[in-house]
């Protein structure tokens, strides 16, 4: 944290008045937007002053104390870091998936019909029906998008962290081989 705010210094009343804000803040889904009110609210409690604001949002992003003596600042701070980090996240990766499921719904004529659910991080979500020859295409697809990315320099860097993952898809059509042979 910065020396010139090492400690933030806010009123009872000041505590108060942002407990209640964060409050109605995370009382509302979190959304992209949720971190920019979030800096709107510690800039006015941080009186503009931009390395109290800092240190502040850093307690916040961390669960940290700012000042050891206003016990029920830090209690806000604790309770609210989960729900700030959350905001971040979805500011920052909000439209990336979080979860993927599928069920199987039915076989209908005797060909099996999936139910498909993703969720973004933001916790938006789009919910589809494939069939298998739909499933494949959508592999396939995506299979040949990492080909693709393994093409450039970045791309095989990102691919190399995801090795066990890679040799997991080998695994698994080697094993779907067997079982429709």
């Amino acid at each position: 944290m910065h020396q010139e705010a090492k400690h933030v210094q806010m009123t009872e009343e000041q505590v108060n008045q942002l407990g209640l804000m964060l409050k109605r803040l995370f009382s509302l889904p979190i959304k992209r937007s949720t971190l920019r009110e979030l800096h709107g609210i510690l800039m006015r409690f941080a009186r503009g002053n931009e390395a109290q604001f800092k240190d502040m949002f850093e307690a916040f992003l961390l669960g940290q104390p700012v000042n050891p003596a206003n016990k029920d600042l830090n209690t806000l701070i604790k309770e609210y870091s989960p729900l700030v980090r959350l905001a971040r996240e979805v500011h920052d990766r909000g439209e990336f998936l979080g979860f993927i499921t599928s069920d199987i719904l039915s076989f209908q004529d005797n060909k099996p019909v999936l139910s498909n659910l993703f969720r973004n991080i933001d916790g938006t979500e789009t919910h589809f029906i494939t069939d298998v020859p739909t499933t494949l295409q959508m592999i396939l697809h995506f299979v040949n998008r990492i080909q693709e990315i393994a093409k450039n320099e970045a791309g095989k860097a990102t691919l190399k962290e995801q090795k066990e993952a890679i040799a997991q898809l080998k695994m698994f059509s080697d094993s779907l081989q067997k079982e429709i042979s």
